[in-house]
């Protein structure tokens, strides 16, 4: 174990040392290094007496890098405090990190950098707020860019909301609400709130109405959002949720999307219909001793996002003693119990069904010349087993 530390020790040294490069091709080799480091699971020992020079030459990136170099930055901002996970040395990052991101995320234009604010703001937001005030302050900043004329500073006619960006703001901001989880909340100050992200539903981008899906169940669940007699809001909406479950695809529609919206609205219709709570269960490591379950709607949120952000270190930190294990429950299985009572991941399934549509849209005449060829294999078989009796 010392020597491990010691061999990452080096590596973060080295990497402190090459963020004050004056090339700012330099600095963005730097950063990926950094973001493949901290991807693969570091002991947040390893980091005291580090993670400051890192966090004040990531800001300094963040500040004056370019549209690819900032990016970067705010992802190892935030796989920083991924791996510092709590405590005082976290709560340092987002007082140090809160007035860049207001900043960026209120005034900057380019939609790449504030994607990267949003993560970085809600990642901070989970693991390092210290009150409900500092959560609300993270979920009102976020709420200015999905609904600007809520925000002073971002509620001016020029500026427009991207779907791409309108989307990572929804995304981002249910992630930080299901850290309300527990907390009492009153439904009729969300009022707005909840019709707001009901209309984003009849949206033309298919990754703003899923986010928008999610925000409300997750709302439903907390008990923000809750059916009434006396209004067709829960009606409505619940019918346009089917309405996505079953939406056809027809010639020239666009795909993207198409077939992971079908399967959450499924999921959510289900949850608004008959109370059926999402599952998913991701095995921590390829021994498949372990399993981490999800069954609400809170959980899966916060898996999602956290598989998101991580990205290829998500296995990595899902196997060490690190947040996921602070924030999941992770059960050790049975000998009994088979990869069978595992359910796959549903985005897996959906990318593999996406890439066949894709084939077939790429080559039509793939399924008739399977047909052609099958029925030709079996036109063989038959002539064969006559000549020989």
């Amino acid at each position: 174990m010392a020597s491990y530390s010691s061999y990452y020790g080096d590596v973060f040294d080295r990497i402190i040392v090459s963020l004050d490069e004056k090339r700012a091709t330099r600095r963005e080799e730097t950063l990926a290094s950094l973001i493949a480091a901290l991807e693969r699971f570091v002991p947040a020992g390893t980091l005291e007496g580090r993670y400051r020079d890192i966090l004040r030459r990531c800001c300094v990136s963040i500040k004056k890098g370019s549209s690819k170099e900032a990016p970067l930055a705010l992802r190892a901002v935030a796989l920083l405090a991924i791996t510092l996970c709590s405590g005082a040395d976290s709560m340092k990052i987002m007082a140090a990190m809160f007035p860049l991101l207001t900043r960026i995320i209120e005034v900057l234009p380019d939609s790449r950098v504030v994607s990267a604010a949003l993560e970085c703001l809600a990642v901070l937001a989970f693991i390092c707020a210290e009150s409900l005030d500092h959560t609300e302050a993270s979920m009102k900043l976020m709420w200015g860019l999905i609904c600007p004329s809520s925000g002073p500073k971002v509620a001016c006619a020029e500026r427009t909301t991207s779907p791409r960006v309108l989307a990572a703001a929804v995304t981002a901001w249910t992630f930080v609400l299901t850290t309300l989880s527990g907390w009492k909340l009153t439904p009729g100050r969300w009022k707005q709130t909840t019709e707001f992200l009901s209309s984003l539903l009849n949206g033309d981008n298919r990754a703003v109405r899923m986010a928008a899906g999610e925000a409300l169940a997750v709302c439903i669940e907390l008990k923000i959002l809750v059916p009434s007699d006396k209004s067709t809001f829960f009606p409505d909406m619940q019918a346009r949720a089917s309405q996505l479950a079953t939406e056809a695809a027809g010639g020239g529609v666009d795909r993207t999307n198409f077939h992971e919206q079908k399967i959450l609205f499924r999921m959510i219709t289900a949850f608004l219909i008959h109370g059926e709570q999402p599952k998913q269960s991701v095995w921590t490591s390829t021994a498949r001793k372990e399993a981490l379950t999800v069954s609400t709607w809170t959980e899966l949120v916060q898996l999602n996002f956290l598989r998101f952000v991580l990205n290829d270190g998500f296995q990595n930190h899902l196997e060490r003693q690190g947040l996921m294990r602070q924030v999941f429950v992770i059960k050790e299985l049975s000998a009994t119990k088979t990869p069978k009572n595992l359910k796959m991941d549903p985005r897996k399934s959906t990318e593999q069904e996406s890439k066949k549509q894709q084939r077939l849209q790429q080559n039509p005449k793939i399924t008739e010349d399977k047909k052609r060829s099958l029925k030709k294999g079996r036109q063989r078989s038959y002539d064969t087993l006559i000549h020989e009796n």
